[in-house]
């Protein structure tokens, strides 16, 4: 990752339980990350939002169909857009890809071997062939 950059995760609650099991691989692979579940009980939620995904220099939206519901999720996707923050898609469910999107995504069929293939594409995040043949 560049130097004081984080991931935002953008998700649906539903998919809390994947969000975290990913959060939590990333954490251990040296990412700083951040999602909603860090926010401190009286802050702000918005404001608090707002500034993580502001600070934030890749945004991975966990697509579900749920997600594509959420307005939250086109919330934080249509800041990103503004604050021209790159966004990919972690595709969770076949079905929940968004009509028009200029994103393509990674299917989650094996996740280590899918999160591995993401880093590979996070700016500054080094993962070698060997680390995901061995995933």
């Amino acid at each position: 990752m560049a130097a004081g950059g984080q991931i935002f995760l953008s998700y649906s609650r539903v998919d809390r339980g994947y969000v975290t099991k990913l959060a939590e691989w990333l954490e251990g692979h040296g990412v700083k990350v951040w999602f909603d579940h860090d926010i401190d009980y009286g802050a702000r939620w918005k404001a608090e939002i707002q500034k993580q995904l502001d600070a934030s220099t890749v945004v991975l939206v966990v697509m579900s169909k749920s997600a594509r519901r959420s307005i939250w999720v086109d919330r934080e996707l249509d800041r990103a857009k503004q604050r021209q923050i790159l966004v990919f898609p972690v595709l969770l469910e076949p079905t929940a890809s968004w009509i028009g999107s200029p994103i393509s995504s990674l299917r989650t069929s094996s996740a280590a071997v899918c999160w591995l293939r993401l880093c590979q594409k996070l700016p500054g995040f080094l993962v070698s062939e060997m680390d995901i043949a061995n995933a």
